[in-house]
């Protein structure tokens, strides 16, 4: 009867320190959770920010370049000669007549003559254009303007070879060498001949000339589009999380 009486009394003595033990579990436990919810909706919460970042980009401009270019120009002598006669005469006049012409590569070169088709009756002009790698065209003011600033246009005479046409109106006509698509020096013959009458009622007048082709060297310039890179900042939209955010703040204390 004494033994159980001691040993009812030792386990009464034991169970205060039990419990407490199992509070302080319970307790480390509730403390965890707490702290795992905490660091998960400190992970999942997002924050929105703005921030400017640098990103690579091209920039147009552009750029004048200058060459100089060779110009021919005519040096023309003409004379009249007489002829006691009552018939009207045909005229055949060389008005070009240069052969090795030469042409830089990427680059065009042209002769132009005014044609005054009321004082040059039945007026037709032909001749022989030996190009070789270049284009040949003859054109009018019109459309020597549009091909000037690259638009589109419809020349006279294209190709290599005779050629021979009668002009529509009185105006500017250009011969002209294009060169534009070699890269190299290329060189064309060129012949030129007015054909007209003379229409003197007491005599004929028989029309010499004697031209001569010079050249002369002239800058010509252009506008060139280029590009360059550049850097550029810009404002974008970024999120983090509240924990990110917490932690940042924190080392921008400690530093």
């Amino acid at each position: 009867m004494v033994n159980e009486t001691k040993t009812h009394e030792q386990q009464s003595k034991g169970k205060p320190g039990k419990s407490l033990g199992v509070a302080v579990l319970i307790l480390l436990i509730i403390v965890a959770i707490l702290a795992g919810l905490s660091y998960a909706l400190g992970t999942l919460i997002q924050v929105p920010y703005n921030t400017t970042e640098n990103y690579p980009d091209f920039e147009s401009y552009t750029q004048n370049v200058c060459d100089d270019v060779l110009v021919p120009f005519l040096n023309t002598s003409c004379w009249l000669k007489s002829n006691l006669s009552s018939e009207p005469a045909r005229q055949n006049t060389a008005i070009i007549d240069a052969s090795s012409i030469p042409v830089a590569g990427g680059e065009h070169f042209y002769f132009s003559s005014y044609f005054n088709v009321s004082r040059m009756p039945k007026l037709r002009v032909s001749g022989v254009a030996n190009t070789r790698e270049m284009s040949f065209y003859v054109m009018n003011q019109g459309n020597f303007d549009s091909y000037e600033a690259m638009n589109n246009y419809t020349p006279i005479v294209r190709g290599n070879g005779d050629f021979s046409f009668i002009p529509a109106s009185s105006d500017y006509y250009f011969f002209i060498l294009d060169n534009e698509q070699n890269a190299v020096y290329a060189s064309a013959d060129l012949r030129v001949i007015l054909h007209y009458d003379i229409n003197i009622s007491n005599a004929d007048l028989n029309v010499s000339c004697s031209d001569v082709v010079l050249y002369g060297t002239e800058k010509r310039c252009r506008d060139v589009q280029r590009r360059k890179a550049v850097e550029r900042t810009r404002i974008v939209s970024k999120n983090e999380s509240l924990l990110e955010k917490w932690q940042g703040t924190n080392n921008a204390i400690k530093v």
